[in-house]
């Protein structure tokens, strides 16, 4: 089974979403609160699969520039979280924390750890794989008129697992 990227669906669980509160009355804990909330709220859309909640916390004008030099934007997130989202049979578990938070006046990078299991469709049947992946990200949000929005995800490193085993790519 080739196991595919798991960072469009991860890189709008870990952080590009809004939170609504002047900076000037949050503290680091304030805003860490705020983006875990937040964090949840994507979660638990790519848990249920439902599209138009998980794109509707992403801003209009998100890019993102890949490691590669490759350039993802709004429309290729969907469409990426939709092709994955067709093999995955179901999802088992699926959480992402704020580890840790470092705030700069109206920027902060975030550390995320997250956890995802689920059942996949092998690419050359409907044979069901228990896949479960890890990942550790750094993102750096900004406020952007009143509201928190993550525009950069590092990826940190991470794990995965098909039915128990170490996958290696």
């Amino acid at each position: 089974m080739k196991v595919e990227s798991v960072v469009p669906c991860f890189v709008l669980m870990a952080g590009i979403v809004a939170c609504h509160r002047s900076v000037e009355t949050q503290s680091a804990e304030d805003v860490q609160r705020l983006i875990q909330a937040q964090i949840d709220l994507g979660v638990e859309a790519t848990r249920t699969k439902d599209i138009d909640r998980y794109m509707s916390v992403v801003p209009q004008d998100w890019v993102l520039h890949d490691e590669e030099g490759h350039t993802v934007t709004r429309d290729d997130l969907r469409r990426g979280a939709l092709e994955q989202w067709a093999i995955i049979e179901k999802t088992t578990s699926i959480s992402v924390h704020v580890e840790r938070l470092a705030l700069h006046g109206n920027q902060a990078t975030v550390w995320t750890s997250q956890r995802w299991e689920r059942l996949m469709h092998e690419r050359t049947g409907p044979a069901l794989d228990d896949v479960v992946t890890t990942q550790r990200h750094e993102e750096q949000w900004r406020l952007v008129k009143g509201k928190w929005w993550c525009y950069g995800v590092k990826e940190l490193g991470g794990e995965i697992y098909v039915d128990g085993k170490p996958y290696r790519e």
